[in-house]
């Protein structure tokens, strides 16, 4: 399996879904908790250092409304096969990932 670093953009808008949906109190915590299972899953995949997200979410900058349920389908989709290196099931930001994937029904 490939890993790779997903977009600080696309991350960004998954810490504000998660802000949105009620998981998480601050969407730029969740986006990092999202980030570090990335970073994670590249350091077991090519011993890659982490890079971390750059600036903060500001919830406005996310059209969360204007986006299909598909979208964020294909989104949490990507973003979990991109973090699944390792004893990835158990990585806080994979657990967010499933509760965002269950509140959004997918």
């Amino acid at each position: 399996m490939s890993a790779y670093l997903m977009s600080d953009y696309d991350t960004k808008t998954l810490g504000a879904l998660a802000h949105h949906l009620g998981l998480a109190k601050s969407p730029t915590t969740a986006a990092r908790v999202l980030r570090k299972a990335n970073n994670d899953a590249l350091a077991c995949r090519y011993g890659d250092k982490p890079a971390p997200l750059r600036g903060t979410v500001d919830p406005v900058e996310f059209h969360l409304s204007t986006a299909s349920s598909f979208h964020f389908a294909e989104l949490c989709a990507r973003f979990e096969y991109q973090c699944a290196e390792g004893d990835y099931e158990n990585r806080p930001g994979v657990v967010l990932l499933g509760k965002i994937r269950k509140e959004l029904d997918l």
